[in-house]
């Protein structure tokens, strides 16, 4: 198997079936989920290690962010 490009990629995208396409951006959205969710935890963590800040406190802050972020 030799290099993936974006546009290798997109191309055989485009040969799937509509189903195919649709299980093919479900397992995208997954691994991005996941990346994401790590990152989110590994930034809590570093947060916790140098701070006197609780978990609790934390969660007040994300719950905050979303609120206004709906504004």
């Amino acid at each position: 198997m030799g290099k993936i490009t974006d546009q290798k990629l997109f191309l055989m995208l485009q040969d799937l079936s509509k189903r195919a396409k649709l299980e093919a951006y479900d397992f995208i959205d997954f691994l991005l989920k996941k990346r994401r969710k790590k990152k989110t935890d590994d930034l809590r963590k570093k947060i916790l290690d140098v701070s006197i800040w609780s978990e609790n406190d934390i969660k007040s802050i994300e719950k905050a962010k979303k609120g206004i972020n709906k504004l």
